[in-house]
């Protein structure tokens, strides 16, 4: 069987009065920051642990692919609640399977410049709820073992969910995050997962065909260890852009075996070495120049991203 690197989702409308066509559906400018603002409900506050979890995961995404989702503190009032995506703890929708824990449903519309324009789609929202009945969610950043009978983890599903939310959808490859069952926890995008998000990310920064939709502007990811919005600390590199080495520093509790993975801007790996300290000079004077994104695993199952240019 084929495998597919990566699935979207797509849309249907009519151009000019005629029969449906399949469309992309793309990112598009949804706040004052022209991205799209989530909101937690009481509910989700309301877990122990969740609104950390579910950050954790954000951040993973925000800092690998740029994509532009930021949460706001409150609640928005009822006329702004079809532009923002909310982030629930509750009962599932109605019509999803009760075997069901997590599940993100996006909103689509479409839009035409001129009356015999080819119509565009675009994601107005999204409503993510996680199952709360019968559920023991893990919400530590330690890593529980899979067990269906005993604990959940939490940051793990909510990384699969925000997949969704990127518009991104199942596929048939059972390494990666986007694998359409859990069959082991994930809190880091695999290669496939993450040239999916850049692919979402990129069109919905690129003006539209039509010019009736805002692009999307990229979510600048700090390199600094200093404490971002969220609490959450990245990679430290240094010089930034590069030319032949660079010098990587990170948070961790002691100096232990630490996994570092340098994958090209399109998913695909190009360096993978172990490091035994929470700073280490890397050599990259054979590599092409572009971007490059940083991924450091621990021990501990934590994952720090960052992003470097090779000039």
């Amino acid at each position: 069987m084929k495998k597919v690197r990566f699935a979207a989702y797509n849309t249907f409308y009519p151009d000019s009065g005629g029969v449906d066509k399949r469309k992309i559906v793309r990112l598009a400018d949804w706040n004052e920051n022209r991205g799209y603002n989530l909101y937690y409900t009481n509910e989700l506050k309301n877990l122990t642990g969740g609104v950390a979890a579910f950050e954790r995961a954000l951040n993973t995404w925000r800092c690998a692919t740029n994509i532009n989702f930021v949460v706001i503190d409150t609640t928005p009032p009822s006329y702004l609640l079809p532009f923002r995506c909310r982030i629930h703890y509750g009962a599932l929708p109605a019509g999803v399977p009760t075997s069901t824990k997590a599940t993100t449903t996006p909103t689509f519309d479409a839009c035409a410049n001129g009356p015999n324009a080819v119509f565009l789609g675009y994601m107005e929202n999204f409503d993510m709820v996680f199952k709360s009945s019968g559920i023991n969610w893990h919400t530590a950043t330690s890593m529980p073992t899979l067990n269906w009978n005993t604990e959940l983890d939490f940051e793990s599903f909510a990384l699969h969910e925000l997949g969704h939310a990127g518009l991104l959808r199942h596929t048939n490859n059972g390494d990666d995050l986007m694998y359409y069952r859990v069959e082991e926890y994930k809190r880091e995008l695999e290669a496939n997962d993450l040239e999916g998000g850049i692919y979402e990310k990129d069109l919905g920064i690129s003006n539209d065909p039509n010019n009736c939709t805002t692009p999307m502007s990229p979510y600048l990811c700090t390199n600094s260890t200093d404490e971002g919005d969220q609490g959450w600390k990245f990679i430290k590199v240094v010089p930034n852009p590069i030319s032949e080495q660079f010098y990587i520093e990170f948070e961790c509790e002691s100096n232990r075996d630490f996994q570092i993975t340098i994958l090209a801007i399109d998913g695909q790996m190009v360096l993978q070495n172990q490091i035994v300290r929470c700073r280490d000079v890397i050599d990259f004077k054979n590599f092409e120049p572009g971007v490059y994104i940083v991924k450091i695993l621990t021990n501990a199952g934590i994952v720090h991203y960052g992003k470097i240019i090779k000039g």
